[in-house]
C-alpha cells in the first residue's frame, strides 16, 4: 500500500510539460492539468500569451521549438510532456522543429510523452502538411 501511495505522491508531484499552450488543443491540456492541481510549465515564443496559465498557477518557460537546446531545459525534472508541431511555415522548417523536439525528449530523459498529431500521420508522402508528422512520429 506505501509504495502505490508514493507512486500516486510522485505522480501528483510531478511536472507536466505543454508545448504550443496557448494554442487550441494546447491550452486545453494545460488548463485541465492546473485545475487538477498538478504542477505545469507552460513553453511558448510570447510572454504575454502564457501569463492567463501563470496566474493559475503554471511556470512559464520562453522558447522556439526548433531549439533543441532551449527545449531540452523545458524538460529537465519533467515527468511528462505534451508535444506538438506548430502549425506549417514550410517542410524545412517542420522538419527542424521535430528533430529539435526528438533530441530534446532524449537529451532530457522525459519518461513520458503524448504527441498531438493526425490521421495519415502513417504514411510517409503525398499527405502535404501530415507529412511532417509521419517524420515526426517516427522520432
Amino acid at each position: 500500500m506505501n509504495s502505490f501511495r508514493n507512486a500516486v505522491a510522485v505522480a501528483t508531484d510531478a511536472m507536466h510539460v505543454i508545448l504550443g499552450a496557448s494554442g487550441n488543443t494546447g491550452s486545453i491540456v494545460a488548463d485541465f492539468l492546473l485545475s487538477k492541481g498538478r504542477k505545469v510549465r507552460v513553453v511558448g515564443r510570447d510572454a504575454a500569451r502564457l501569463q492567463r496559465f501563470v496566474r493559475k498557477g503554471a511556470e512559464a518557460f520562453m522558447a522556439d521549438v526548433s531549439d533543441a537546446a532551449a527545449l531540452t531545459k523545458a524538460f529537465n525534472g519533467a515527468r511528462a510532456a505534451y508535444l506538438m508541431l506548430p502549425p506549417i511555415t514550410s517542410r524545412e522548417d517542420q522538419e527542424r522543429e521535430s528533430d529539435a523536439i526528438a533530441k530534446a525528449v532524449t537529451e532530457s530523459g522525459l519518461r513520458y510523452a503524448v504527441h498531438f498529431s493526425s490521421y495519415g500521420a502513417q504514411v510517409p508522402e503525398g499527405t502535404g502538411p501530415v507529412t511532417g508528422l509521419h517524420s515526426s512520429e517516427q522520432s
